[in-house]
């Protein structure tokens, strides 16, 4: 582990014990066991700690997972527009559900009305999410299995509902009792919400499902 995986290492426990804003780069510097121009080396402020620390949970959740950049063209090749959305669906789920980076994000989620870092890197990941469904919106256009009047507008609608049912999913499985019942109900509401998508949009010879 090198000094700058340290210092996300040493940030993460902390912002794990306290709330997110009442960080400070004293702390990180006397878990750690450096002097601060040492900290300086790699993160200039609060802020950029706290985002490099996303950037790389979020990039260690994915290798991980193998989830690797997507080839769109790819993806959507020989699957049906379900298939595609639910792989699609499938794969952001396992990167925010993975380990740390599932600790980090439900951090953020309980503080994003009072910090303005965890708002901030709520921003930027409910960002990349539409920007990716939009990309994946384009090829599933293009491979012709979907038709979309504003491909814009319905993937912003998509990665929102997508995203509340899978903090909805979530939230259920930490307070169920067992993985029946609650929790199956929110794979059931994600399940039904593609579906009924996939026959609004999908075109007729890509297949409904």
């Amino acid at each position: 582990m090198d000094r700058k995986e340290e210092i996300l290492q040493a940030t993460l426990k902390l912002v794990a014990t306290q709330v997110m804003g009442n960080l400070s780069l004293s702390q990180v510097v006397d878990s750690v066991g450096i002097k601060k121009a040492s900290l300086y080396n790699h993160f200039h402020s609060k802020e950029e700690l706290i985002t490099g620390l996303y950037e790389y949970l979020r990039e260690s959740a994915v290798k991980r997972g193998q989830l690797m950049q997507v080839d769109f063209s790819q993806l959507v090749r020989g699957r049906k527009p379900a298939q595609v959305l639910q792989i699609a669906v499938q794969n952001y789920g396992k990167m925010v559900n993975d380990g740390e980076m599932k600790l980090f994000y439900r951090m953020i989620i309980s503080e994003r009305t009072f910090s303005k870092e965890a708002a901030e890197i709520m921003v930027l990941e409910t960002d990349r999410m539409i920007w990716a469904t939009k990309q994946l919106f384009y090829a599933m256009q293009v491979h012709g299995l979907m038709n979309f009047n504003n491909i814009d507008s319905t993937a912003v609608s998509f990665a929102l509902t997508i995203n509340g049912l899978l903090n909805y999913q979530l939230d259920q499985k930490m307070t169920a009792k067992d993985d029946s019942d609650r929790y199956n109900k929110g794979k059931e509401m994600l399940e039904e919400y593609i579906a009924s998508f996939c026959n609004q949009y999908a075109v007729e010879d890509g297949g409904k499902m």
